[in-house]
């Protein structure tokens, strides 16, 4: 798990410990840990009796520890209802922010209801939409969060009428390392050897062109075919074939596989290792345009002008003197 922060670390007003990395990777995205603890933290203001906002931007969540409860809500205008919209606005110099109620009153109703687990995909939600997010029982969650910076949307909290002004005073978490280390603890736990290597493949042409991705994940990087171990993988070539069967529909066997190089990974635990196939040209690939959203053929030259993983550019100097 992510576990570099940048020692802005604070308490949110619903409840959770908010962490934000140092990983800067993601242009234009910032990276966050969220965290619920067994333990109940002091909450810097009582707006918790409505935990239904929405964001000026767009936010990808994954579920690393444990479950969370996400509900969508359509919001519609009603003069007469008992809830009121506040726009938030956030001064991160001061480490505040303040709910402002705009004078809309308005009702909710509720769209949709997913219980999140680790083993789910990534979750998206999209600028503008109202929801809340909670854990799915007292146990210890995680999750890991890209919020889009630089929006021009603004937030919103939905809360009962009565108040005008609503101040929100970011405590700071005194004990940010023993936080980390209990849900860095449990990560560890519950995925036993489920995340302890990622396979990556440079599948490599006669013309010595090599097949290179982007993923809906993370489209500003290229990066070989390739991913995580899952936990029916026996080793990491097990790993490769999987996923090479899975991105690009490619066959192979272990024997086919050339091992490269085995170093540590960029974001997170454990280690990565690079492999090259060497094919016949390859007329036509299948790529499953859920996951992969651009897929492309580059030389070694044209390799050298593209954004790579820092890992990546390191195994391709394997690759080219092997």
């Amino acid at each position: 798990m992510i576990v570099a922060h940048q020692g802005d670390s604070y308490i949110h007003p619903y409840g959770f410990a908010v962490f934000r990395t140092a990983v800067d990777l993601f242009q234009g995205w910032q990276i966050r840990v969220h965290i619920w603890l067994k333990r109940e933290l002091h909450l810097p203001c009582d707006i918790r009796e409505s935990l239904i906002h929405s964001h000026g931007w767009d936010l990808h969540s994954s579920v690393v520890v444990g479950s969370l409860s996400e509900v969508t809500f359509d919001v519609s205008f009603e003069a007469s209802s008992s809830l009121q919209i506040f726009e938030v606005k956030s001064s991160y110099g001061v480490g505040e922010s303040t709910l402002s109620a705009t004078g809309e009153r308005i009702d909710v109703k509720a769209t949709s209801h997913l219980e999140r687990h680790r083993s789910d995909p990534v979750y998206r939600i999209p600028a503008t939409q109202f929801h809340s997010t909670v854990r799915h029982s007292r146990e210890l969650a995680v999750s890991v969060v890209a919020t889009q910076l630089n929006s021009g949307a603004p937030s919103y909290v939905v809360a009962p009428t009565g108040r005008e002004i609503i101040q929100n005073r970011r405590i700071e978490i005194t004990d940010a390392d023993s936080i980390i280390r209990t849900a860095d603890s449990r990560y560890r736990l519950e995925t036993g050897n489920s995340d302890t290597w990622a396979s990556f493949i440079f599948i490599q042409r006669a013309d010595e062109s090599v097949l290179m991705l982007k993923t809906i994940r993370n489209p500003r990087l290229w990066m070989p075919v390739g991913g995580r171990n899952d936990p029916e993988d026996i080793d990491p070539a097990d790993t490769a074939l999987r996923e090479l069967t899975e991105e690009v529909s490619v066959r192979a066997s272990a024997k086919s596989l050339e091992h490269l190089e085995v170093t540590n990974r960029d974001v997170g635990t454990g280690n990565i290792h690079f492999w090259r196939l060497k094919v016949e040209n390859i007329e036509s690939l299948t790529i499953p345009r859920d996951e992969i959203a651009d897929a492309q053929w580059f030389s070694l030259n044209e390799l050298d002008r593209i954004e790579l993983f820092p890992a990546t550019r390191r195994a391709l100097l394997k690759l080219r003197h092997n």
